[in-house]
């Protein structure tokens, strides 16, 4: 169980549960991966989606899958508790954030890459178009 499944905040829970889109942002302890931030949810094409634009924008990204470690694929998960039932949740190692933190070229790379990611799939969903 993630640290977000019993989450409880009505205010979080309110915006989280009238939005399409959700992702949740955490920061993950190294482990033996310090240079590679997690991407997990139920919603796959978001999930994926994000993880190919951090690896086209220079960054480590690995999709994590039901059954990982800090997956985010409990459906009582904050990040799959919007009007679709599926978010993303992203894992981002203290090896990553303290990069990030020193150099704001990378930092604005890092966002932009995510941002990107999730105006496409809003396009996408939109639209109708098939994700």
């Amino acid at each position: 169980m993630s640290c977000t499944s019993p989450f409880d905040e009505p205010i979080a829970n309110g915006l989280v549960g009238s939005s399409s889109i959700v992702v949740a942002v955490h920061g993950r302890t190294d482990r033996d991966d310090p240079l590679t931030s997690w991407i997990g949810g139920l919603d796959t094409s978001l999930r994926d989606g994000i993880v190919e634009a951090l690896r086209l924008n220079g960054f480590v990204a690995a999709a994590r899958m039901k059954g990982e470690a800090l997956a985010g694929a409990s459906a009582g998960n904050i990040c799959n508790r919007g009007n679709r039932q599926a978010g993303v949740q992203l894992e981002i190692p203290r090896g990553v954030r303290d990069i990030l933190m020193s150099d704001a070229e990378k930092m604005k790379r890092y966002a932009s890459a995510i941002r990107g990611a999730i105006d496409e799939f809003d396009r996408v969903l939109l639209s109708g178009e098939g994700l």
